[in-house]
C-alpha cells in the first residue's frame, strides 16, 4: 500500500456523481434507565432520557459515500410522517439530494437501551410494490449507480434490468447489494457486495465481480476464476448496524481498474473496523479514514513515514481536522544515540503526532564540515523510521527547517535544551516551543572524537 498513491486516488474520485437507489429507513436509538418495577406485571419501567437518530439502509450508504464524491442523489421511498420528515432533514444535513417516492409509511427501526445494554428492537415497516420506472432518475447524469435492496420494494428485477442495460450502453458501473441476492438475475457488469451468509444462499453468481464481507474474518474479492482475500485486524465490536453500508460505500467509491484490489480490500477492512467500533449507525469521516490508512501503510512498511512536502502538508491538515496535536522537531541525527532517542520520545509525549525533519547530507556538510555526515541520508532515515514514536519523516536541504514548519504549522515545536539561549527562527511558526531535557556528555561529535582516538 503506497500512501501517496492512495491520496491521489481519493482526489481522483472527488468529482464523481453518484446515484443511489434503495430502501431507506430511520434508525432510532432510545436510551433510558430502569429504576422501578411495574407493580402489575412485574417488568422494569424504562424512563426515557435520550434519543439519537441515524440514517439506515440506502440513506446510510449515501451519508457514507458523500464525503468522497462531488454529488450524491438518492432515490428512495419516504412518507409524509414524522420519521419521513426526520430522514429528509438528515439527508439535507449530509448534503445528499433526496428524490422521494411517496409511500404510506416511513420505515423505522427503534433500538431500546438501558444504560449501554440493548434490550429491545421494534421495527415499524411496510413494503412498497410496483413503482413505475418513470419515477426513477436516468443513469446518464451520473458516473456510478448503487442499488441497495433491503427487500422493501424500491429495487425490483425491472429496475435492475433497466439500469444494467443503461450501464452497458454508457460503459458505467453498477454496484448491487441485497439481503435476497438469490431472487435476482444479474448480468456480468453488475458488481456485487454481500456478506458471507447472503453469498452462501445463492448459486448463480459465477462470473460477476463480487465482494464478500465476513465480519472479523475479513473480506474476499472474486472475479471469474481469481480470488483475493484480506484478513481483518482484531477490533472490539460495539455495534454491527450499518457496518455493511459503510463498506459498500467505500468499495463503490474507490473501485477502479487502476486501483490495486488488495489496497481496496485493506481500506474496506479499516472502514469495517471503524464502523463496528461505533455504538450507533456509523458514518464515515474522510479525514479519519485517511489518517487510519496512513497508520496501516506505515505498519506494513515503516519507510512510508518518509513523505514529500506535498503529501506531508496534506497529512498534517488531515491530522488537524481529526483533532490530533502535531509536534515538530528537527535535527541531523548523524550517529543515532541515546540523546536523540530520549529527545524524540520526549517530543512525542507533547502531542499525538510527531513529525521529524532531518537535514540532508548537503545541509549537514554546510553546518558541520566536509567530513560529515558519517551516516548517509538513507541510513539516517532508515534508522529513524524504525522508531515507533515518529509518525512522519521529511528531509530538508537548508540550514534550518523554517520553510517546512511555516507550512505545516504544528501545535508544538520541540528542540533540545542546549538551544534554549539561541534564537530559533522555527519557533516563530509554532504556538508553543518546548525544550527537551538533555542527556549530558553524549553527542554525535563526541562519539566521533572518541572513535577517532582508536
Amino acid at each position: 500500500m503506497n500512501y501517496a498513491t492512495i491520496i491521489q486516488h481519493f482526489e481522483n474520485i472527488s468529482q464523481k456523481r453518484v446515484l443511489i437507489i434503495g430502501d431507506i429507513f430511520l434508525d432510532e436509538y432510545i436510551y433510558g434507565n430502569a429504576q422501578s418495577i411495574s407493580t402489575g406485571i412485574k417488568i422494569p419501567i424504562i424512563e426515557k432520557n435520550n434519543t439519537i437518530y441515524c440514517l439506515g439502509g440506502a440513506g446510510n450508504v449515501a451519508a457514507n459515500i458523500r464525503p468522497f464524491v462531488k454529488k450524491v442523489d438518492l432515490f428512495c421511498g419516504c412518507a409524509k410522517d414524522p420519521c419521513g420528515k426526520k430522514i429528509k432533514e438528515m439527508l439535507k444535513n449530509f448534503h445528499v439530494n433526496g428524490i422521494f417516492y411517496n409511500t404510506k409509511k416511513t420505515i423505522c427501526k427503534q433500538r431500546f437501551y438501558v444504560g449501554e445494554q440493548q434490550v429491545l428492537r421494534l421495527d415499524d415497516e411496510k413494503k412498497t410494490n410496483n413503482i413505475s420506472l418513470c419515477y426513477y432518475p436516468a443513469l446518464s447524469n451520473y458516473d456510478l449507480v448503487i442499488l441497495v435492496d433491503y427487500d422493501y420494494g424500491i429495487v425490483s428485477q425491472k429496475v435492475i434490468d433497466t439500469f444494467q442495460t443503461q450501464a452497458t450502453a454508457q460503459s458505467k458501473k453498477i454496484f448491487f447489494n441485497s439481503r435476497c441476492i438469490e431472487n435476482f438475475k444479474l448480468r456480468n457488469n453488475c458488481i456485487i457486495v454481500v456478506n458471507e451468509k447472503e453469498y452462501s444462499c445463492q448459486k448463480k453468481l459465477k462470473y460477476n465481480p463480487i465482494f464478500i464481507t465476513n465480519g472479523d474474518k475479513g473480506i474476499t474479492y472474486k472475479k471469474m476464476y481469481s480470488e483475493n482475500f484480506c484478513p481483518a485486524a482484531r477490533t472490539f465490536v460495539k455495534n454491527e448496524s450499518g457496518a455493511g453500508d459503510s463498506v459498500l460505500a467505500v468499495l463503490a467509491a474507490l473501485y477502479d481498474h487502476n486501483f490495486h484490489i488488495m489496497d481496496l480490500l485493506k481500506i474496506a477492512n479499516i472502514v469495517g473496523g471503524l464502523a463496528v467500533n461505533d455504538k450507533h449507525t456509523f458514518v464515515l469521516n474522510k479525514d479519519l479514514l485517511l489518517s487510519k490508512v496512513f497508520d496501516y501503510a506505515i505498519s506494513e512498511d515503516h519507510y512510508q513515514k518518509v513523505q514529500n512536502p506535498d503529501i506531508l502538508l496534506k497529512l498534517s491538515k488531515i491530522w488537524k481536522k481529526t483533532n490530533e496535536k502535531i509536534v515538530f522537531t528537527n535535527g541531523c541525527f548523524d550517529i543515532l544515540h541515546l540523546g536523540h532517542i530520549a529527545s524524540i520520545d520526549f517530543a512525542k509525549k507533547q502531542g499525538t503526532r510527531l513529525i521529524v525533519a532531518i537535514n540532508s547530507d548537503n545541509s549537514i556538510k554546510k553546518l558541520k564540515g566536509p567530513q560529515r555526515p558519517i551516516n548517509s541520508l538513507n541510513e539516517r532515515i532508515s534508522a529513524l523510521s524504525y522508531l515507533k514514536s515518529i509518525d512522519a519523516l521529511i528531509v530538508f536541504d537548508s540550514a534550518n527547517a523554517i520553510n517546512l514548519i511555516k507550512h505545516i504549522k504544528p501545535d508544538v515545536y520541540v528542540k533540545g535544551e542546549e538551544y534554549k539561549k539561541k534564537k530559533l527562527v522555527e519557533s516563530t511558526y509554532a504556538p508553543k516551543t518546548i525544550f527537551a531535557p538533555m542527556v549530558h556528555d553524549i553527542s554525535s561529535s563526541k562519539i566521533i572524537r572518541k572513535i577517532s582516538k582508536f
